[in-house]
């Protein structure tokens, strides 16, 4: 039988690995006018909230790789972005009210802004023509929103499983 902390990691690195094959395959066609999920940095918000900063730093490093290394658009990208979040979180992470709907979407809203600027800004940096209006559109509103309504759902199952697994393991 495998200890109660080993397994929760594993099951956590399944979670990340499953949710990388939805997200690259089946999330790509669930779009709502052009804004798409990225549940991916969803999950790694919920992640850095309740575990420790080296944990969720570790999470956000092996899910941006298993990212970058699938999609193969721009390597490093993801994962610079990942650990960028998973690292803002764990110094405000003492100061947060985690059983607050009000947290998820803050940090879900302010991780996706932030994904969103330093995704143009580096394609901007490789020599890319970039389009600051089409950053600043409806389309934004709207993928902000959508990540939104999943950050919600996303951060409450994984405050259950933290509360029923991880927690009873550690205490």
């Amino acid at each position: 039988m495998i200890e109660g902390d080993i397994m929760n990691k594993i099951i956590i690195i399944g979670i990340l690995t499953v949710n990388i094959i939805l997200q690259t395959t089946v999330l790509n066609f669930v779009s709502i006018s052009s804004a798409s999920l990225n549940t991916s940095l969803l999950l790694i918000v919920a992640i850095s909230v309740y575990l420790e900063p080296k944990e969720s730093f570790l999470y956000a490093l092996y899910t941006g790789l298993l990212l970058d290394t699938v999609t193969g658009v721009f390597i490093g990208l993801n994962t610079f972005i990942f650990l960028l979040v998973a690292y803002g979180i764990s110094i405000i992470q003492e100061e947060m009210v985690k059983e607050s709907y009000l947290t998820p979407l803050v940090l879900g809203m302010v991780s996706i802004v932030l994904y969103n600027f330093l995704s143009l800004f580096f394609v901007y940096l490789m020599g890319y023509t970039v389009r600051l209006a089409h950053y600043f559109s409806f389309n934004t509103l709207i993928e902000i929103a959508y990540n939104s309504v999943f950050m919600l759902l996303i951060y409450t199952l994984f405050s259950k499983f933290y509360n029923r697994r991880i927690k009873e393991v550690k205490y």
